[in-house]
């Protein structure tokens, strides 16, 4: 894709992008800040006391003995000693939970230790670190031996502090920022996405990526055929002029350009333009002015009628319908008959337009390209993607079909 292109894209989608990045990041900063659950982290700390410390005369050797003695009975809490007493004593208890979930800090030269447990129900954590030092207190208590008539190591101290952990409370700030990156990213994802579908032509810009040629006309409604009327005869189409009507894809209005156009020129100079129905698949032309049962191109071309036989007078405009649609149309465009054809009429009209089938869909526009002084290719905007426009271009060269100008048209507008 051309930087251009891409560029344009972004500028037509940007807005829409907004929105749907403001909408989704707006959903999600709600969601966040009243989904987000709190948790709560209960801390007991744990003093020890170690008797006879000061007893020994060097201050390291005190301070290591005193921590080491109080390290292994710190190490006792993550045991089922201690463990499943405190899991009896708490809903829904589990020993082997808990000292997955417990976190305890070795004491270190200041003999304290810290018991650590995080739930979601803050009465819950602060009894199971409760319960955990008051077990402690009593194995302690329990295994210490004395030292002149006193416990050789005691629990002197207990103290429970619950707060909610960090980052876990409803936050409004982090709860925008959540909002915000997320609708970033939304909208630029939706942008990059239509970036890389959209490839169909909106404007002039898009289709100047795909030819240089002359916009004829814009069609938005019928006065935009009288001006495309007027510059039929400046056209290079021969003399008298011969323009086909065609387009990329089905859909586009080909039919409908020529016919107004024609009809705009006719009102004019009456009887003195011709219309063929050259789409012997659809017929639209022939199907909008009520010929259906007439005779038309497709007797001419296979023998059955002659050329006064087929032209008809509708208000002023000479036309041959399509007829009877047959089964093999581009065999009979392909056929002699269409020069002969061609030859007659530019001797008896001052100007001859065609309608034909879409070049994408069938070849017979293609075969008819060449035999005409000129050829008017028909860009649905929203409708024709940049890639079908630029086959469809490719394949008129190659016919060596003169390209005389494109006229543009809104399938918003019928």
């Amino acid at each position: 894709m051309k930087i251009s292109r891409l560029l344009r894209s972004v500028r037509r989608n940007w807005l829409p992008a907004l929105l749907i990045g403001a909408i989704l990041g707006a959903i999600t900063a709600v969601g966040a800040y009243f989904t987000t659950t709190p948790t709560y982290t209960a801390t007991n700390t744990v003093l020890f006391e170690v008797a006879g410390q000061d007893e020994i005369p060097d201050p390291n050797v005190a301070t290591n003995y005193a921590t080491s003695l109080a390290s292994t009975y710190a190490a006792m809490i993550l045991t089922p000693l201690i463990m499943e007493p405190v899991a009896e004593s708490v809903p829904d208890g589990d020993a082997n939970a808990l000292m997955a979930q417990v976190e305890v800090t070795a004491p270190r030269q200041n003999l304290v230790a810290t018991i650590s447990y995080t739930d979601a129900d803050e009465g819950r954590a602060t009894s199971v670190v409760t319960r955990t030092g008051e077990e402690l207190k009593k194995v302690v208590d329990s295994y210490t031996a004395q030292v002149d008539g006193r416990p050789r190591i005691v629990v002197s101290k207990l103290s429970v502090n619950t707060l909610t952990t960090g980052g876990t409370q409803p936050s409004l700030i982090i709860s925008l920022m959540k909002g915000f990156v997320i609708g970033l990213l939304a909208a630029l994802a939706w942008l990059a996405l239509k970036v890389l579908i959209d490839t169909v032509v909106h404007d002039v810009t898009d289709l100047r990526d795909s030819t240089d040629a002359s916009v004829l006309a814009h069609v938005r409604s019928e006065d935009d055929y009288l001006t495309l009327a007027r510059a039929v005869p400046f056209l290079d189409a021969g003399n008298p002029a011969s323009l086909l009507f065609t387009s990329s894809t089905d859909g586009e209005g080909a039919s409908g350009v020529a016919l107004g156009t024609a009809r705009a020129m006719a009102a004019s100079a009456p009887g003195q333009v011709l219309l063929i129905d050259a789409d012997l698949r659809e017929g639209e032309v022939t199907q909008a002015l009520g010929l259906s049962d007439r005779p038309g191109l497709s007797h001419y071309l296979s023998g059955q009628a002659g050329l006064d036989e087929v032209i008809v007078d509708s208000d002023g405009l000479q036309v041959i319908a399509a007829g009877q649609l047959p089964p093999n149309p581009a065999e009979l465009l392909a056929t002699s008959r269409v020069e002969d054809l061609l030859e007659q009429v530019r001797s008896r009209f001052t100007t001859v337009l065609a309608a034909g089938s879409a070049l994408l869909t069938h070849s017979d526009s293609a075969l008819l390209a060449s035999r005409m002084g000129g050829t008017v290719t028909v860009v649905g905007l929203r409708k024709v993607r940049q890639t079908q426009l630029d086959e469809a271009l490719a394949l008129l060269d190659s016919a060596q079909a003169h390209q005389v100008g494109v006229v543009l048209t809104d399938p918003r507008v019928r």
